[in-house]
């Protein structure tokens, strides 16, 4: 099995949801976009938040979520394969939904997979 490199969680934002319209649309014909500080400004992320960090971009992800807000996001690279996967906890079924994040990465990716689990 290969490695799979998380990225600390302080490398990763769920876009805000007065953006999350806007940003969708950003990913409507593909699942990742590098942005730039002024695009992110415009998307309302909180970025202050995000260390600044050498070798690495902003990039906005496509991602499904279950339970958002029981949940987090976490982030793998490895030679240009990213997993984004969020975990949740529920007790009862509900719909998917897709979400964007904003990520911290070191190259742009070739290919991006996204998953999800609920847990009791």
């Amino acid at each position: 099995m290969e490695q799979r490199y998380a990225l600390p969680g302080s490398y990763v934002r769920v876009v805000p949801q007065p953006a999350q319209q806007r940003a969708q649309a950003a990913l409507a014909s593909r699942p990742w976009r590098q942005l730039s500080q002024m695009e992110a400004d415009k998307l309302e992320t909180p970025l202050s938040s995000l260390p600044r960090v050498p070798n690495r971009k902003l990039y906005l992800l496509r991602g499904i979520v279950l339970n958002e807000l029981t949940g987090s996001f976490e982030v793998f690279e490895n030679s240009g394969r990213v997993l984004v996967h969020h975990g949740s906890l529920g007790r009862r079924p509900v719909p998917m939904r897709r979400i964007v994040i904003v990520a911290l990465l070191r190259m742009d990716p070739n290919e991006v997979y996204v998953s999800c689990s609920t847990s009791e």
